[in-house]
């Protein structure tokens, strides 16, 4: 069984000077791409300027840049120590997942490379184990009990439902804090209304590449097989991506299998055969009913289906 991903050398990233004192520079860099030789790439738009933007690059210029910011307008003397910076990272899941816990690693990496000294709180929302909207309710008043009366210097969130929660609750529990988010899928401006000091990374993965990619490298291919879920925001958004791809190949035969039952999956996948190909996203729950981690479903994948694996994040497939 094969999981395909290639690391490839980046293009020339354009950044452009938003506001904070951090110097605007274009470099090369080297990046692990998903199944395609090529970064993806959208325009972001803050509240002042757009940006072009790589994922895995500027999120350290929007942290470092956000450190850099004077407290109360007041700039830095060398006899005039900055206080600690007050940060939380607010996370749309748990800790436990390989994802997250990359991101939150990355944040706390580049924060400490900063320079600048700094309190650190984590949350997490949990949201793939918990998609009720119930939950919602009760994890806001969680929130704003346990937050009460604390003040942060900026909030950083991963994800859309972090980002989707934060601009709902703002005003109640952070106002006025600026915001650096990653992570959002099919970001559009206007989703930030007239909220102020918001700036961010959006996430784009290139499908269509992919999917071109795998078909050349099996032109017997006759059907693509989607698992993946409509079960969370970003599933969702992921799956009507995947639907519009159709028209792009109108001889392949797409089928979703969205939220199938662990049992069930294990009993399509040994049906699979020559001429059909997977391609993975979302969350997956074990025939016990548990979530579990990327690494974790595809080996129940591989470990089931006779033919190759296709995926359009670099965390879904691992390293090999």
């Amino acid at each position: 069984m094969t999981f395909a991903a290639f690391g490839m050398e980046g293009s020339k990233e354009k950044r452009v000077d938003i506001g904070f004192q951090f110097p605007c520079q274009e470099k090369r860099h080297r990046c692990l791409t998903i199944s395609i030789p090529r970064f993806y790439t959208r325009p972001m738009y803050t509240n002042r300027h757009p940006l072009l933007i790589l994922p895995h690059i500027l999120l350290a210029v929007f942290l470092v840049a956000a450190m850099l910011l004077p407290i109360n307008g007041q700039a830095s003397e060398p006899d005039n120590p900055r206080p600690p910076r007050n940060i939380l990272a607010l996370h749309s899941y748990n800790p436990g997942l390989s994802w997250t816990k990359g991101v939150n690693a990355g944040m706390r990496e580049t924060l400490e490379k900063g320079g600048v000294p700094f309190i650190y709180r984590v949350e997490y929302l949990d949201t793939k184990r918990n998609p009720d909207p119930k939950y919602r309710e009760l994890l806001y008043r969680t929130l704003k009990h346990k937050l009460q009366n604390k003040r942060f210097d900026i909030i950083l969130l991963s994800d859309n439902n972090a980002l989707n929660f934060t601009l709902t609750h703002r005003k109640d529990l952070f106002p006025g804090t600026p915001i650096v988010f990653c992570g959002v899928n099919n970001f559009h401006a206007d989703a930030l209304g007239d909220q102020k000091n918001i700036t961010g990374i959006s996430e784009e993965p290139a499908i269509r590449d992919t999917m071109a990619l795998a078909r050349s490298l099996h032109p017997d291919t006759k059907e693509f097989v989607i698992i993946g879920g409509q079960t969370l925001p970003t599933d969702i958004i992921t799956d009507r991506s995947i639907k519009s791809m159709e028209k792009e190949f109108p001889d392949i035969t797409f089928t979703y299998w969205n939220d199938v039952p662990a049992r069930e999956l294990k009993k399509r996948l040994t049906t699979l055969s020559r001429g059909q190909l997977i391609f993975v996203h979302g969350i997956l729950r074990n025939e016990q009913g548990v979530l579990i981690d990327y690494h974790e479903k595809n080996a129940f994948l591989a470990r089931y289906a006779p033919v190759p694996i296709y995926g359009f994040w670099d965390f879904e497939l691992g390293v090999g």
